[in-house]
């Protein structure tokens, strides 16, 4: 990893988590950086035959994309955290979730593809610039589906999330922090966008919802969830980051031309 690498991580670490925090964390961080330890395979993994383990850091995922060195890392969503949010995203529809499409962004190794697929979506794809974990994601989809699925029809794309199109009906886009403010915000405006042009909602589920100062809020996104899930002791034991719980957060753009909104 170069210097300037180093400087940049650093910059964004303060900008997103404020320099009081940083400061704090540092020796910590400076020890997992200079002895990495490797997470334990997760139960979901041990459980189900796959692999979706693992914490990859943008400086450990190789990849020429100008959108790469603003990605944060890979770290598959628990399963109990998963189901409570699809649980509670579901008691806001009004329209059945069978005609929803479910899109992952920044999917990595697909945990969240699988689980997903539990759900009977109309469809599920996932998205993330790297290749080495698209490659074991669509791996992972693969053996999963040798058993029937409520939703059989998964696929990743290796792409851009600046330049997602939506399949046609409503839509959940599912994020787990998957990158820093400066896609954030593009990103976000990318959506409005494309709600604006369409009459079919689009609904937001944001996982650790660190980095949305200066996401306009005000135009056309209705916050309908604000709530924090704790991990089970076995997710606890496993998790990379030693947390006991996430926050999480699931909006719905509203109020745009066209728009057909779902309740909530």
């Amino acid at each position: 990893m170069t210097t300037l690498s180093i400087f940049t991580g650093i910059r964004k670490a303060i900008a997103e988590h404020g320099l009081l925090n940083i400061v704090l964390q540092a020796p910590s961080m400076a020890y997992h950086r200079i002895f990495p330890r490797k997470p334990p395979t997760h139960p979901f993994d041990l459980q189900h035959g796959v692999e979706t383990s693992g914490l990859h850091y943008q400086w450990q995922l190789p990849s020429n994309h100008d959108s790469a060195r603003h990605v944060t890392a890979y770290w598959g969503t628990h399963p109990s955290l998963f189901e409570k949010i699809i649980s509670r995203w579901k008691q806001t529809v009004a329209i059945p979730v069978e005609s929803y499409h479910f899109i992952d962004i920044g999917c990595g190794k697909g945990r969240a593809l699988l689980m997903a697929s539990e759900t009977p979506f109309a469809s599920i794809t996932g998205i993330d610039l790297h290749q080495t974990l698209t490659d074991v994601a669509r791996s992972n989809i693969h053996h999963w589906l040798q058993k029937p699925r409520a939703c059989q029809d998964i696929r990743v794309l290796t792409e851009d999330a600046l330049t997602l199109e939506l399949p046609e009906g409503p839509a959940v886009v599912y994020m787990y922090y998957p990158f820093y403010k400066e896609i954030t915000r593009p990103f976000m405006a990318h959506l409005r966008k494309l709600a604006s042009m369409r009459r079919d909602p689009i609904d937001l589920i944001y996982v650790n919802p660190t980095n949305l100062n200066g996401v306009d809020f005000n135009t056309g996104l209705k916050k309908l969830v604000d709530e924090k899930h704790a991990f089970s002791p076995e997710e606890i034991t496993v998790d990379a980051f030693h947390s006991t719980s996430h926050r999480y957060q699931v909006y719905r753009f509203t109020d745009l031309p066209g728009t057909n909104h779902a309740a909530g």
